[in-house]
């Protein structure tokens, strides 16, 4: 894939939001000022917008959504900060959101991922970069996304990562690691969103890396990560219980040395550890 903005381990924004534009998702941004993304949307998009920074009317009455009807974007700021109770409100009124306005993206703004319940996390597709640069456009280039074939193949492959990602060592296996039934489809999605975006090439099929690709964009962000010793299941088959702290310890330290400018860097090199070790479809 030559594009260079598929090399990146942190989706840009800007392809972030081109590819949610085009499928009509939600991502989320790591940013702590939201005001950013109104000042890089480009007029010329002709993309009404609305920003949301208190969420008590949204918590109150979740299911109503008709006075979003105009907007094309709406930006959600400090989402993160929202409580974990309210959290599960706004998660419903996104969904209602999605029934009744399909058509419409949504930008979630947060500092850390660590605050985001997983059912909210389950509202977004990915996460990006904070913005860099003017958006201009955000028409696809190349071929529709819905013309790029998936061999059955390649859906296995995708099938056989969520496995190994949902019984990693370092994830809450309770949860699945954070890889929801709607993975296979998110995957397939982004897969062939970037292999028609990619203008260079004339595939018109997705290949092993693009899917490796997309799943080092699409799951850092759903992944739950071990944070207590109770989390992990080794604890009932008589793990030392202060081994298992010490590790999660470790990890919390090496998330916070390494994730100044990747705030999901941890969750990435699990996921390539699980990349490493399943094997591509052929």
């Amino acid at each position: 894939m030559t594009d260079p903005q598929f090399g990146r381990e942190l989706p840009l924004f800007e392809a972030g939001f081109e590819a949610c534009s085009v499928l009509h998702r939600n991502f989320i941004c790591f940013t702590d000022k939201h005001e950013r993304i109104l000042m890089v949307l480009d007029p010329g998009l002709h993309a009404k917008t609305a920003v949301v920074e208190h969420y008590d009317e949204i918590v109150k009455q979740p299911t109503q959504v008709e006075k979003y009807r105009s907007f094309s974007i709406i930006v959600l700021a400090r989402l993160d900060e929202v409580s974990q109770m309210q959290q599960g409100r706004v998660a419903k009124w996104l969904l209602q959101l999605a029934r009744n306005h399909s058509d419409l993206v949504c930008i979630g703004t947060i500092k850390r991922a660590a605050g985001l319940s997983g059912f909210l996390k389950s509202c977004f597709w990915f996460a990006t970069q904070g913005p860099q640069g003017d958006i201009v456009g955000n028409k696809i280039t190349g071929k529709s996304p819905n013309n790029v074939s998936v061999h059955v193949a390649l859906k296995r492959y995708i099938l056989d990562i969520i496995i190994h990602i949902r019984m990693h060592r370092l994830v809450v296996t309770a949860k699945g690691g954070g890889a929801g039934m709607n993975s296979l489809q998110d995957i397939i999605d982004l897969s062939q969103w970037m292999v028609a975006k990619n203008a260079s090439s004339r595939k018109q099929f997705v290949t092993p890396d693009v899917i490796q690709q997309a799943s080092v964009w699409y799951f850092p962000l759903h992944m739950e990560l071990l944070k207590e010793p109770f989390h992990d299941s080794s604890v009932l088959y008589a793990s030392d219980v202060k081994l298992v702290e010490e590790l999660i310890n470790q990890l919390k330290k090496l998330a916070l040395r390494v994730g100044r400018d990747n705030p999901l860097m941890l969750e990435i090199i699990v996921v390539k550890d699980v990349l490493s070790k399943v094997v591509p479809a052929i």
